[in-house]
């Protein structure tokens, strides 16, 4: 073993070729299992270490207030819904903002913080909408520029609000919940409908706080630095917002301004976010941070060596997988670790760990590592491949990601001290954008993030609303119907579930004197395998059939010899499960094995634009119009 002196304000370091602790797996499958010990460390108390970047440990003094902020849910359309009925209450203590003790940069001028991959594998296709991965898909638009301005629609109501306080393990720890902008004792809930998901991140900064000395860019499709940076939301006390990569928004400008924001961490390299954004910034006397790796696995890395200091405890989710195996839903529910103890979330593939992840393990001084999902997300290779490295391995999963998020919740409420309680952060489970600002929410105020769809309130979500430690709820995203909203306030509260509108109710079939005819077309050939789509750049170029390339309409090119020009299509992307018929007018991909290019349109609409490629499901189309 060799031993160095200490730093950072650390204990002496120490590294090993191999740790001497003999490790162990606790796995969840159907009830949640206690390990012996603290779940995680909190961090020595600011003021009490020197740590390379400025920190801002404390909150400012707040009372609660449950908040719904509605946005654009993934794949890109508006969803406006107005929540109605109580969410509940969330009681919350004063607490005065602890003064940041980390060390200061010039304002005005960009640090730029680089992770190394090291011998990692690089990924053969990614959107440089996320952190970049070297070889870019053939197909990756260019970056679009942001509207300057959009409407806002805001709804208050009346609720009783109480506070939220956490604790990981044995150590309690003070949490300020969601704060108040109203005087009085029975202070509002806003109801906010955010028009894009950039409008929705600065809704749920606003349902967090009045002031923030450190906020977090991303680009709005990238996931991966999304789930980095939500996971250093808690730690920071700062909101995670998104922005177009090409430009500052407007808005953002603003709600940085109004926070009164001192410093931006942006995350990802240029290519995800340009360097006119990080110019904008720079030229508002602000402070910029950039953090970005090789690819997105570096780039979570990187956050959490910058961020975290020693700590006990990392979360492991998966990063990307080469069959695209839909592990994001289960990555967004680590969010709640990070607000129950400054816990960093790193990224992982299917069934190997990267480099660059054993590394920052080893420099965090981790000792056990929370695996977010189950064998299909993470493979046993990963748990194996930790346990030989000597870590100590828990694995929490469920049979669907709703129930992944409430097993990950329980973990949290059972460790917490008697008298805790807690302010749910429910989500639909399926709006990507939407589940990442859920987690930085969550991460911030010492929440637990829940899944539910959209037009019934889980069973798993309802189950934890239920429990005496959950006393409220945020609902963030415009995807979930006002009656699932209605029924999480009911189930926070001990009620029972109101009963569901017409509109949500199936009719009985009637019964018919003669068979009915089947509606829709008729398919006639199903083939399964890679899609990629690509975007405004080709735009008015002539395609194969002689038609221009219009990116807003929902065509799509397949291999010569498949199918006929004008033949239609249905598309279903496997991880969302969403789909879209797309007329064929085109020839291609020539990449691979893909076996359909879809249309920038038709790409949002499944949600696919965000990961660049996917597995689909595509159905051959007979009688269509």
């Amino acid at each position: 073993m060799r031993c160095g002196p200490a730093s950072r304000g650390r204990r002496p370091t120490c590294a090993a070729s191999t740790r001497t602790r003999a490790p162990r797996t606790v796995a969840e499958s159907g009830r949640t299992v206690a390990s012996p010990g603290p779940v995680v460390r909190r961090p020595t108390p600011v003021g009490a270490r020197r740590a390379p970047v400025a920190h801002c440990g404390g909150r400012s003094p707040t009372r609660g207030r449950v908040a719904v902020a509605q946005g654009e849910v993934s794949g890109g359309t508006s969803g406006a819904i107005a929540a109605t009925g109580s969410l509940g209450t969330i009681r919350v203590p004063s607490a005065g903002r602890v003064p940041s003790s980390r060390s200061t940069h010039r304002a005005g001028r960009t640090r730029r913080v680089r992770g190394h991959e090291g011998s990692l594998p690089r990924r053969d296709a990614a959107p440089p909408t996320t952190t970049p991965d070297p070889t870019p898909d053939p197909h990756t638009p260019p970056h679009k520029a942001s509207p300057m301005t959009l409407s806002r629609t805001q709804l208050l109501r009346r609720v009783t609000t109480r506070a939220a306080v956490i604790a990981a393990g044995a150590l309690m720890v003070p949490v300020a919940a969601t704060p108040v902008l109203a005087d009085d004792e029975d202070e509002v809930v806003r109801l906010a409908a955010g028009n894009d998901r950039i409008e929705t991140a600065i809704e749920t900064s606003k349902a967090a706080g009045d002031d923030a000395r450190e906020a977090l860019l991303v680009h709005e499709d990238g996931y991966p630095d999304a789930l980095a940076a939500g996971s250093v939301a808690g730690e920071l006390d700062a909101p995670l917002l998104y922005t177009d990569g090409a430009g500052l928004d407007p808005r953002v400008a603003d709600e940085l301004d109004r926070l009164g924001t001192e410093r931006v961490w942006v995350f990802g390299g240029p290519a995800a976010i340009d360097e006119t954004v990080t110019d904008a910034l720079a030229d508002a006397d602000l402070e910029v941070e950039r953090i970005d790796g090789d690819t997105r696995v570096g780039t979570a890395a990187a956050a959490a060596t910058e961020l975290h200091d020693e700590i006990d405890t990392a979360t492991l989710a998966l990063g990307f997988s080469a069959d695209d195996r839909p592990g994001w839903p289960d990555a967004g529910a680590a969010a709640t670790f990070a607000g129950a103890g400054a816990t960093p979330t790193l990224l992982s593939r299917h069934d190997s760990v990267p480099q660059v992840t054993l590394d920052a393990l080893d420099e965090l001084d981790v000792e056990r590592v929370q695996l977010i999902g189950g064998q299909h997300v993470l493979a046993d290779g990963v748990s194996d491949e930790l346990e030989r490295a000597g870590f100590d391995v828990e694995r929490h999963s469920g049979e669907t990601r709703a129930a992944t998020a409430a097993r990950v919740a329980d973990r949290v409420l059972d460790g917490a001290a008697e008298d805790a309680e807690f302010t749910a952060v429910l989500v639909d489970g399926r709006a990507q954008p939407d589940v990442f600002l859920a987690g930085g929410l969550a991460a911030r105020i010492g929440g637990t993030v829940l899944f539910s769809g959209r037009d019934q309130l889980s069973s798993h979500a309802e189950e934890a609303l239920r429990r005496d430690r959950v006393t409220g709820a945020t609902v963030v995203g415009g995807g979930l119907h006002s009656w699932v909203v209605d029924s999480a306030s009911a189930a926070a509260s001990g009620d029972d579930l109101p009963e569901p509108p017409d509109e949500l109710v199936e009719e009985e079939p009637a019964e018919a004197e003669e068979e009915a005819e089947p509606e829709g077309p008729e398919v006639v050939d199903v083939v399964e395998g890679e899609a990629s789509w690509y975007g405004d750049r080709f735009a008015g170029r002539p395609t194969a059939s002689g038609e221009p390339y219009d990116p807003n309409a929902l065509t799509a090119a397949m291999p010569p010899g498949t199918v006929a020009f004008g033949t239609w299509v249905r598309v279903t992307y496997l991880a969302t499960d969403r789909s879209v018929e797309v007329r064929i007018n085109d020839r291609g991909p020539y990449a691979g094995n893909r076996v359909i290019d879809l249309s920038r349109a038709a790409a949002d609409t499944i949600g696919l634009r965000s990961a660049g490629t996917g597995q689909v499901r595509i159905e051959v189309l007979d009688g269509a119009p």
